[in-house]
This record gives structure tokens, C-alpha cells and sequence, in this order.
């Protein structure tokens, strides 16, 4: 290391501090546009969640992604969809639920449509599961919360979109903190 002469140490810049804990906390928070996630859960009229299982991970999630340059939030959900799982939507999506792992829009979808794993490099299952019995293992924070919500939804799997529009559920989304469930996992409906 060179040797600085001490006339010149006062024009030297200080030292770059990382230490986060030092900084305020809004700042803390703060994630670039390019760090943000953003996903699609897709629920057909039998009640079935559309969920995919990362090959690292080895964890069940909603198909989510970082945004790419230029991309909107919603761009990014369709996008993420379309290599994880072959859906390839409209942008029409029910409603928007923040979530403690990233931004997620609701879609509404056909029971007959055909799911495939295009992503093989992360991901290596796709499959819809039944409301009822989301995977309590092995499941990332977002379904973890998700399966939670789900358990205060009065009535029948079909009204599974009614209730995710509602007030209720929005409010409930916000509060619903990640509890680890040690029950046993149950396997999904159907796995492509």
C-alpha cells in the first residue's frame, strides 16, 4: 500500500462506511426497481392455486421475478408467469396484494389450460394445488402467508376470488405475519 504524503491526506476522501445499521432506517429498506419482485397467482374456479417448486430451493412459490429494464410491474408478473409455468395471460388481473416477499396480481383462470415448465433451469415442477391443502412444508414466506389468509376465507373454494378482492382481504394480507407451520405436507392436486 503507497504511503500518502501528509500534505495530501487531507484531500484523501474519508473511508465508505457499509454499515447499514448506521444508516437511517428508510434507507435501509430501499430496494432498487431492478431488486423488486413481482409475481402472478393464478386461481382457477375450482379453487386451485397455480404454484411452482424452484430446483435450488427446493421450495414451493408463486412464479415470480425480478424486473428487467423498462418493465412494469405487471410486465414483469406476465412475464415471470409465461417462463415459469407456459401461461401466457392478458394483462387483466383482479386485484394487487403486496406481500413480505414482493408484488403479486391476482389472475382469474381457465381450469383446462395447459401448464409447463419452460424455466427448467430454476424451476423444476409446476402444479395446482387445492386452497385447502397449499404445501405447510417447504413452501416460501409468500404461500406461507397466503395459505394463512386462505384459512379465514368463509364459504367455498369458488369464492376464492370474491373474497381475495374484498376489503377483508386486503386488510388481512397486511397484517398476516409468517407463522412456520410444522404440520405434515399433502401432495398437489395435479404436477406436470
Amino acid at each position: 500500500m503507497p504511503v500518502m504524503n501528509d500534505r495530501f491526506a487531507s484531500l484523501a476522501p474519508p473511508p465508505i462506511k457499509t454499515n447499514m445499521s448506521r444508516m437511517p432506517h428508510a434507507f435501509q429498506s430501499y430496494k432498487p426497481r431492478f431488486m423488486k419482485v413481482f409475481g402472478a397467482i393464478c386461481v382457477n374456479s375450482k379453487g386451485e392455486v397455480l404454484l411452482v417448486h424452484g430446483r435450488k430451493s427446493k421450495k414451493w412459490s408463486f412464479a415470480k421475478g425480478h424486473c428487467h429494464d423498462g418493465e412494469s410491474d405487471l410486465q414483469c408478473a406476465l412475464r415471470e408467469l409465461n417462463e415459469e409455468t407456459g401461461l401466457e395471460l392478458e394483462g387483466k388481473y383482479s386485484s394487487y396484494h403486496k406481500l413480505r416477499g414482493g408484488g403479486y396480481f391476482i389472475f382469474p383462470v381457465d381450469d383446462d389450460l395447459e401448464i409447463k415448465t419452460n424455466d427448467h433451469w430454476e424451476i423444476d415442477k409446476v402444479a395446482w394445488w387445492p386452497l385447502r391443502s397449499l404445501p405447510t412444508l417447504n413452501s416460501n414466506v409468500d404461500v406461507s402467508i397466503f395459505r394463512t389468509l386462505m384459512k379465514s376465507m368463509k364459504g367455498e373454494p369458488e369464492d376464492t376470488l370474491e373474497f381475495l378482492e374484498s376489503p377483508l382481504a386486503k386488510k388481512k394480507m397486511n397484517t398476516i405475519k409468517h407463522c412456520i407451520d410444522c404440520s405434515t405436507p399433502t401432495a398437489p392436486a395435479i404436477v406436470i
